[in-house]
C-alpha cells in the first residue's frame, strides 16, 4: 500500500477478493488479494496482479467498514459521520491530484459522538453494527442505513465499546467493553427495541 495503514477490511468487487484500507495520507486504497498459494510468498505481489486503486478521503478518516459479502464501502473518522461510497476507487496513486478536494460520498449518516471503535455485519447482510468510545452500539438496517436504534451499553468513563458481534442464528448481539465485561443484548422481533442487556 502507498502509505501507512490505519484500518483494513475486505470486500468483493467484480467477483474478486480485495483488501480495502484507509491510509495515513488520507487515501482509501483497494488491492486485489490472492485466493490461491503463491509460488514464492517472500516476493511482493506485482502491481499488475494487485491492481491497486485509490481515492482521496476526508482528512481525519481512520476506519474502513466493509464486508466481503457486500460491494459498499463505508468510512468514518474524526468528523463523526459514517460515509457510504457506492463507486469503487478508480485512480492510480501516481495520478492523485493532492490539490483537489476529496470526492464526496454517496451518503453521509450521523455516527458515534466520540469515535467508532469496531463494527460487524450480520452474515445475511441485513444488519450493520457499530460500537464507539461513547459506549453506544448502533444497529443499522443494511438496506436503510438511516434507521439506527441505539443501545447505551457502556459509558465514556469505562472506555466504551471494544468489540461487537452480531449473531446470525438468534436475535442477539454481543458487546465487549474496555472494562473487561461482555454483554448479550436481545433484539425484539422487529429488530428495533432492545431487551435488557445480560452481563457475563
Amino acid at each position: 500500500m502507498d502509505g501507512y495503514i490505519l484500518s483494513m477490511a475486505f470486500a468483493m468487487h467484480d467477483g474478486l477478493f480485495h483488501a480495502c484500507c484507509i491510509l495515513s495520507n488520507n487515501l482509501m486504497q483497494v488491492a486485489r488479494v490472492p485466493t490461491v498459494m503463491q509460488d514464492n510468498r517472500m516476493n511482493p505481489m506485482p502491481d499488475e496482479f494487485t491492481n491497486k486503486k485509490c481515492r482521496k478521503v476526508d482528512r481525519g478518516s481512520n476506519l474502513m467498514i466493509s464486508s466481503k459479502l457486500s460491494p459498499k464501502l463505508f468510512v468514518t473518522g474524526e468528523d463523526k459521520y459514517l460515509k457510504e461510497f457506492d463507486i469503487w476507487p478508480q485512480d492510480d496513486f501516481a495520478s492523485v491530484d493532492w490539490r483537489k478536494a476529496p470526492i464526496q460520498p454517496n451518503q453521509e449518516y450521523i455516527n458515534h459522538a466520540i469515535a467508532t471503535t469496531c463494527y460487524d455485519f450480520s452474515l445475511d447482510l441485513q444488519k450493520v453494527v457499530t460500537g464507539g468510545k461513547d459506549g453506544l452500539v448502533i444497529v443499522r438496517d443494511a438496506n436503510d442505513i438511516r434507521r439506527m436504534p441505539e443501545y447505551q451499553i457502556y459509558n465514556v468513563v469505562n472506555g466504551g465499546v471494544a468489540a461487537v458481534n452480531v449473531s446470525n442464528k438468534i436475535p442477539f448481539f454481543y458487546v465487549a467493553g474496555n472494562d473487561g465485561s461482555i454483554f448479550i443484548v436481545g433484539l425484539e422481533e422487529d429488530g428495533v427495541y432492545p431487551t435488557d442487556p445480560k452481563r457475563i
